[in-house]
C-alpha cells in the first residue's frame, strides 16, 4: 500500500498553500496514489519480512504533471531476512511513480502538488 502524501514547502507559482483547503488536498492526494497504485501492486516482491519494508520515494513534478525528479529515495525496516529485498523495494517504488506520470492535476494548485512524498508498503 501506499500511505499519506506530505508535500514539501510551496513555491511562488499556483495557489498559495495557505489558501488550498483540505478537500483540496485530499484530492490531490487521492489523485497521485490513484495513478501510483496499479503500477506499485504490479511490481512482484517476496520474501522473508518484505513487509516490514517502507520506502519512502519523494520527487518534483512539472507544471504539466510530469516527473521532473527524484529528490530522495530511502528505505527503513531492514533486517538480515529482507535486506536482499530493498534494492529490488526501490526500484518498484520509483518505477511506479514513472509510469503514473504525468499526473492529471488543476495547474491552478502546482504549489501543492510540485514536490510530493509517498511511502510505499508490500502488504
Amino acid at each position: 500500500g501506499l500511505s499519506k502524501s506530505q508535500p514539501k514547502a510551496p513555491s511562488s507559482k499556483g495557489a498559495p498553500a495557505a489558501s488550498v483547503g483540505a478537500e483540496v488536498r485530499r484530492s490531490i492526494e487521492t489523485s497521485i496514489k490513484a495513478a501510483v497504485k496499479p503500477h506499485w501492486d504490479r511490481c512482484k516482491i517476496s520474501g522473508v519480512d518484505v513487509d516490514q519494508l517502507v520506502t519512502v520515494v519523494r520527487f518534483r513534478l512539472t507544471q504539466s504533471g510530469g516527473l521532473a525528479s527524484f529528490t530522495s529515495v530511502t528505505t527503513t525496516g531492514e533486517n538480515d531476512s529482507n535486506k536482499f529485498q530493498a534494492a529490488r523495494h526501490q526500484e518498484c517504488a520509483k518505477k511506479a511513480v514513472e509510469l503514473a506520470a504525468p499526473f492529471d492535476l488543476d495547474p491552478e494548485y502546482f504549489s501543492e502538488w510540485q514536490n510530493r512524498k509517498l511511502d510505499f508498503v508490500k502488504r
